[in-house]
C-alpha cells in the first residue's frame, strides 16, 4: 500500500477507537495509538498537462461523439478549473456579466466556498456548444468513472502517455491560468 493508503487506515482506526473511549466501550489506557505517531504521506507533484498536450487534445476531433463530449468537458475546466462535480451541476443561471466580461459565479460542490470564474472564449464556446441538451444544467452528464475511462481513450487517441484524469484538468489550469491572464489583459 502506498503511504497515503497507510494514513487513511490509520486516521480512521484512531477515529473509531476514540470513539469508543468516549462511549466508555474501550480502557482509554489500553488505547495503542497513545505511544504511536502516525507517518504523515508524501506529497508528489501534482500532473498537468504541458501546452503541447493540451494542444494536442484540443486539435484533437473524436466522430464517437461520447469521447468528443469528455474531451470537451476536460477543455471545459481545463479552461476554468472547475471540478467535475461543479461542472456537472453548473446552471445557465451561473453565467453572468459583470464588468463588461461573461463570468460563471458559483459554490463549489466540495467545498462550499464561492467562486468567480473569467469565461475565456473557449470556454464559451464549449457552453454554446452543450446549450440546452440537458434540461436546467449547461452539459448533459456522464459519470466521473465513465469520464476518466474515456479520458484514457482520449489520452491514447491524442498521443499522451500520462494517466489522464479529470482531475489533472484543474491542475492544468493552476500551472497555466498565470499565462492565460497575461495574454488577455
Amino acid at each position: 500500500m502506498k503511504e497515503s493508503t497507510i494514513d487513511k487506515f490509520h486516521a480512521t482506526t484512531v477515529a473509531y477507537i476514540a470513539r469508543a473511549i468516549r462511549l466508555d466501550l474501550f480502557p482509554i489506557e489500553k488505547n495503542p495509538y497513545l505511544k504511536f505517531k502516525r507517518k504523515r504521506p508524501r506529497y508528489h507533484d501534482r500532473k498537468y498537462l504541458t501546452q503541447e498536450e493540451l494542444a494536442q487534445i484540443e486539435m484533437r476531433e473524436f466522430p464517437i461523439p461520447r469521447l468528443q463530449f469528455v474531451k470537451d468537458m476536460f477543455l471545459f475546466s481545463c479552461y476554468t478549473g472547475l471540478a467535475y462535480s461543479d461542472i456537472s451541476e453548473l446552471r445557465p443561471a451561473n453565467i453572468v456579466e459583470e464588468h463588461g466580461r461573461e463570468f460563471i459565479k458559483t459554490h463549489r460542490i466540495k467545498t462550499d466556498e464561492r467562486a468567480l470564474v473569467l469565461l475565456l472564449t473557449k470556454a464559451k464556446e464549449i457552453l454554446k456548444k452543450y446549450e440546452g441538451q440537458r434540461q436546467g444544467f449547461c452539459f448533459p452528464i456522464v459519470s466521473n468513472q465513465k469520464t476518466n475511462a474515456y479520458l484514457k481513450e482520449i489520452a491514447d487517441l491524442s498521443g499522451i502517455s500520462q494517466n489522464l484524469t479529470f482531475h489533472m484538468a484543474r491542475h492544468t489550469w493552476e500551472n497555466w491560468k498565470l499565462r492565460i491572464f497575461k495574454s488577455i489583459f
